[in-house]
């Protein structure tokens, strides 16, 4: 069994555009709590335009015939996979299988900043000043090697392999307080599998043949050239 966190793209976001709305194709295998939880986040906002049935992960694991579910949610931050996997070992018990997380950037990589009034701000990354930037960089580092730190350890504490890696930004981390170890990586944090996978580092946007028009989600060829590409790494942990 494979249980596989990760953002949008690991959920096949803007894939229903053109090929229909999700009407329950993966059954208990989707665990998101975007969708699980539609009193505290309406399917309609968050899942009108996924389909995860299309998505890699969910490719890749009926590739290979294996048990498998999905925990991605649209924005998910490193941060927020914490919770996710604590809250849903709360009510499950996972010893045994494998988690995969996706990360989609730094924990701090959200666009989110603190102005100089104190105030709480997102928006794009041309807005936010040179200074916060530099802070918030070396914040993130920090921040994010705590947090994968503690997805490691909960994991390990519940009788559950992790792996990890960054589906389409880069990451750093500390070394003199990194936790994990290096196996646990089926990608090295400095390289991405979008890289690996369209041969061009384009962040979260995929070039124009694998990208939805109008959108910076992989369309369905996309989907298959990254599972595709993930598949002889999963191979080596099964």
């Amino acid at each position: 069994m494979i249980h596989w966190f990760g953002d949008s793209w690991t959920i096949g976001d803007g894939l229903a555009k053109n090929y229909g709305s999700y009407s329950d194709q993966l059954g208990e295998s989707l665990q998101s709590a975007n969708y699980r939880f539609p009193e505290k986040f309406p399917k309609t906002k968050y899942f009108n335009t996924c389909r995860p049935d299309m998505g890699f992960p969910a490719l890749v694991s009926k590739r290979l015939g294996i048990p498998f579910t999905i925990h991605g949610n649209r924005g998910e931050a490193i941060s927020q996979m914490v919770c996710r996997l604590k809250w849903w070992l709360d009510d499950h018990n996972a010893s045994g299988s494998k988690a995969i997380f996706a990360f989609p950037t730094q924990s701090s990589g959200r666009h989110f900043y603190i102005d100089n009034n104190y105030k709480t701000v997102q928006g794009n990354w041309s807005n936010v000043t040179p200074v916060c930037l530099d802070w918030q960089e070396t914040a993130g580092f920090f921040d994010t090697t705590l947090h994968i730190n503690l997805i490691y350890t909960t994991c390990l504490a519940n009788n559950i392999s992790p792996y990890f890696f960054c589906t389409w930004r880069p990451i750093k981390l500390i070394p003199e307080i990194d936790m994990v170890h290096q196996d646990c990586w089926l990608l090295p944090p400095s390289t991405t599998l979008s890289k690996k996978a369209f041969g061009d580092d384009t962040g979260n946007q995929p070039p124009k043949q694998y990208c939805i028009p109008n959108d910076k989600h992989p369309n369905f060829i996309g989907q298959q050239k990254l599972a595709d590409t993930l598949i002889p790494y999963i191979n080596e942990i099964i």
